[in-house]
């Protein structure tokens, strides 16, 4: 089986369509790392008391990357890097994610892909570390460190949180385990509305829910 090694896709629009070059790593990276971030609001009373962190938005994910690059020969080459010199590969790499694009006004998006990674990003930094030099002070070797901002598209975006939102009709299949304050819970984020849903959906026994029974959850008024 062939070597997939880690490939960055640069793509002109949003909807990560429109193709816009691409860059190949030369050997894949040891390791990635994937950030997973909360924002919450602090509120201070009068007193000067701190109130337990109240949840504001669920942020964006963020992606590291480390790439080596080698113009030594001790890395073998491609077809796609062959003959490029270590400040040829930066260039390209740049192209493809931090360039300005005069057409569209912005860099592109970029998607990163290597095994079950697939990535929809824009890229926020990169850190270039040169290691070794030729005697004119050329590079031979250099770590690049990529860090990347999920990007998601807002209509998708909208459409999911709508999707979730109190303000409308949900109908939920019943499954084993759940029960009515529970639902009430994930939709409404208040139990408290239960036998609000269980007089809607006239329900006698609110305690033992008939699995695969479609309930019917109303907006809050």
């Amino acid at each position: 089986m062939a070597l997939t090694k880690i490939k960055f896709l640069g793509f002109k629009d949003n909807k990560f369509s429109e193709k816009n070059g691409s860059f190949t790593a030369m050997i894949n990276p040891e390791s990635y790392k994937k950030n997973y971030k909360i924002d919450y609001s602090k509120v201070t009373n009068p007193g000067g008391t701190t109130e337990a962190p109240k949840y504001k938005q669920t942020g964006s994910d963020s992606l590291n990357v480390k790439i080596e690059l080698d113009d030594t020969g001790a890395i073998p080459r491609t077809s796609e890097n062959e003959g490029k010199t270590i400040d040829d590969m930066i260039n390209e790499i740049k192209k493809v994610m931090y360039d300005y694009n005069s057409v569209t006004h912005e860099p592109n998006f970029v998607q990163v892909v290597w095994g079950s990674l697939l990535f929809n990003s824009r890229l926020e930094s990169i850190d270039i570390d040169f290691k070794m030099f030729k005697p004119s002070g050329s590079p031979l070797r250099a770590e690049v460190t990529l860090g990347f901002i999920e990007y998601t598209d807002p209509d998708k975006e909208a459409s999911e949180k709508n999707a979730n939102s109190p303000d409308m009709t949900h109908i939920v299949t019943v499954r084993r385990g759940d029960n009515l304050p529970g639902l009430c819970y994930k939709i409404y984020k208040d139990s408290k509305y239960y036998l609000d849903v269980a007089r809607v959906n006239s329900l006698v026994d609110i305690r033992n829910l008939e699995v695969g029974a479609r309930l019917i959850f109303p907006p809050l008024k």
